[in-house]
C-alpha cells in the first residue's frame, strides 16, 4: 500500500453550483434561482470554471512525487526488461548458413502455452560446420516481464528457416523484469529519501547550501584551504561568496554562512569563509564600423559589452549565464586576450577589430593574457577606451 494518496477535492459542477446558490439565497432573502435568468447562467459558468481549476489541482499528486524522485533525487523507477537465454543451433548440412537477427522462435511455458523469443544478432555458420558454437545464439523475449523467466524447453522455430534442424537451450531463460508499479516506486522513493543526509560532504554541497542564504548569489568552495595558507590541513574548507552585484559579502553575512555550514559538517572539519580578490582591467580598442551604423553608437555599445564582460557580477559565469546551478561560478584565473577580442567582435555594427590591448590597471597595455590576483579572483572593468576608425 502506498503512503501517497490522491487529492480529495470536490470538483462536481452541480455541487459547486448548488453551493453558490445557497450563498446567494442566504444573502438575499426570498431569492430563488430561475432557469434562464442571467445570474443562473453566470453561476453555471463559474461552477464550470471552478471544476476545471480543481481538476488541475487534483492531478498534482502521485505523478508529481514520481517526477520529483526521478529528476531531483535521482531514484529511477524499475523499468520492464525482457528475459534472455543462450542457445545452440544445428543445421541440416555443412553448406554454410546465416541465422538472421530477429528470427522468431517459441519456448513452451506449460501445456500448449508458449512465449515468443527472437535472436538478438545475426549469427553465421561457416561452410564445413553443421552447428553454431555452444550458446552462440542469444535469444531475447519479445515481451518484457518476469513471465518469460525460468523456461527450460528447447525453442521451436516460428520463422521459416528450412536449413535449421534443431535448436537447444544452453541455460534456462532469465533476467526478465516486470515494470515497477507507481505505488511500489513511491514507497521505495520514501525509503531512499530517509537515507539522504543533510550534511555537507563534497564541494558542490557547500556551494548549493551557501546560495540558500538570502543575499548570496554565487559561491565557490575550496577544499584543504583555510583562506590563508596554501597548504592547509585536508579537513578544512573555505567558502567564498558574493552578492548579486558581484560584491564581497559583509562580515555579518560571512559569519552567518560560516555558522550555518559549520553545523552541517563533522566536528573535525573546519569551515572558513573568505573574500574573492578583485583585479581591475584596462582595455584600449580600435574598431572598424560597418556601413550604415553610427560610429559613436557602436563605440558606446562596445564599451558596454566590455564593462559587462569584465564585471564581477558576470565573471566566471558559464557561457549560458545560468547562475541557478552549482557550477555557476567557474574559477577563471586569467583574462584571455583573444576572448576580449571576441567580445568586441560580437557587437552589432563592428566590422572588425583593428587593434586591441589589455592590461591590469596601472600596467603597460599589451596583447598578453592577464593573470588575476588571488586564488578565487574576479575581474573588474578599469579604463575602457574605444575608438572607431
Amino acid at each position: 500500500m502506498s503512503i501517497f494518496t490522491e487529492a480529495l477535492i470536490d470538483n462536481d459542477p452541480e455541487a459547486l453550483e448548488e453551493s453558490v446558490n445557497e450563498q446567494i439565497e442566504a444573502a438575499f432573502e426570498g431569492w430563488t434561482p430561475a432557469e434562464g435568468a442571467l445570474e443562473t447562467w453566470l453561476t453555471k459558468a463559474y461552477a464550470r470554471i471552478a471544476e476545471l481549476v480543481r481538476d488541475q489541482v487534483a492531478v498534482i499528486t502521485k505523478g508529481a512525487f514520481k517526477k520529483f524522485g526521478e529528476t531531483i533525487v535521482g531514484v529511477p523507477p524499475i523499468l520492464a526488461a525482457p528475459a534472455t537465454a543462450t542457445s545452440t543451433w544445428t543445421m541440416v548440412d555443412a553448406a554454410g548458413y546465416s541465422i538472421p537477427a530477429e528470427t522468431l522462435v517459441a519456448i513452451a511455458v506449460s501445456g500448449n502455452e508458449k512465449l515468443g523469443f527472437q535472436t538478438v544478432a545475426e549469427v553465421m555458420v561457416e561452410a564445413g560446420k553443421t552447428a553454431t558454437e555452444a550458446g552462440e545464439v542469444v535469444l531475447q523475449a519479445v515481451e518484457a516481464g518476469e513471465d518469460a523467466n525460468n523456461l527450460t524447453e528447447d525453442p521451436v522455430l516460428i520463422d521459416s528457416l528450412s536449413y535449421v534442424s534443431e535448436i537447444a537451450l544452453v541455460e534456462e531463460t532469465k533476467g526478465g523484469v516486470d515494470e515497477e508499479d507507481e505505488d511500489t516506486y513511491l514507497n521505495r522513493l520514501t525509503e531512499a529519501l530517509q537515507l539522504l543526509s543533510l550534511s555537507l560532504i563534497v564541494q558542490r554541497d557547500f556551494e548549493i547550501d551557501a546560495r540558500a542564504i538570502s543575499g548570496i548569489a554565487r559561491a565557490v568552495c575550496l577544499p584543504a584551504w583555510d583562506g590563508k595558507e596554501e597548504d592547509a590541513a585536508p579537513l578544512q574548507v573555505t567558502v567564498i561568496g558574493i552578492d548579486a552585484e558581484g560584491k564581497a559579502l559583509s562580515a555579518g553575512k560571512k559569519e552567518e554562512l560560516q555558522e550555518r555550514q559549520q553545523a552541517k559538517v563533522p566536528d573535525e572539519v573546519i569551515v572558513h569563509t573568505a573574500d574573492p580578490a578583485y583585479t581591475s582591467i584596462d582595455v584600449e580598442a580600435e574598431v572598424e564600423v560597418l556601413p550604415g551604423y553610427d560610429g559613436p553608437t557602436v563605440v558606446e555599445a562596445v564599451e558596454a559589452r566590455l564593462a559587462g564582460y569584465l564585471s564581477p557580477e558576470a565573471w566566471g559565469l558559464p557561457a549560458t549565464g545560468d547562475a541557478s546551478n552549482s557550477s555557476a561560478w567557474e574559477n577563471k584565473l586569467k583574462v584571455y586576450f583573444l576572448e576580449v577580442v571576441s567580445e568586441v567582435d560580437r557587437v552589432a555594427g563592428v566590422s572588425r577589430v583593428i587593434a586591441l590591448k589589455i592590461a591590469e590597471t596601472g600596467k603597460a597595455l599589451g596583447t598578453a593574457d592577464v593573470s588575476l590576483k588571488g586564488i578565487v579572483p574576479l575581474a573588474e572593468a578599469g579604463e575602457l577606451k574605444v575608438t572607431a576608425a
